[in-house]
């Protein structure tokens, strides 16, 4: 592989310009958010010919499961003898890393194309509310 880049992001502000219509009033940005704290991470990861679009799928594909409420915590899960009607997330900084090079694309298994490879990291916790 050949270069490569790191960036931090404000995920409200990429949910913001993903969905710009979307409540996202459920998921909380801390950026000083204590990863001893997290219940889990959310990562994520592609490798494509540069075209922006797969990026913009990967970032989705880390934040549906938090917009739709459908993420929880495997070592923590909601308690079954309490009605659950809620659940709020805190998220951190989002790690975004790049490297740039010649890569296997999903087009073969064999050969290398000029690309690159991407993932992204997050730690979340979770917030059950009960009734």
């Amino acid at each position: 592989m050949g270069n490569f880049k790191k960036e931090i992001h404000n995920p409200k502000e990429l949910i913001a310009h993903l969905w710009p219509d979307a409540n996202s009033s459920h998921i909380t940005y801390d950026e000083n958010f204590n990863n001893t704290d997290r219940d889990y991470y959310v990562r994520r990861q592609t490798g494509h010919d540069g075209t922006l679009m797969f990026t913009y799928v990967m970032f989705g594909e880390a934040f549906i499961e938090l917009m739709n409420k459908q993420a929880f915590a495997a070592k923590r899960p909601p308690d079954q003898t309490k009605q659950l009607v809620d659940i709020r997330y805190i998220v951190g900084p989002m790690k975004h890393a790049t490297v740039f090079g010649n890569i296997k694309l999903k087009c073969s298994e064999t050969n290398l194309y000029p690309g690159q490879k991407e993932r992204v990291k997050m730690a979340v916790k979770v917030e059950y509310v009960y009734q």
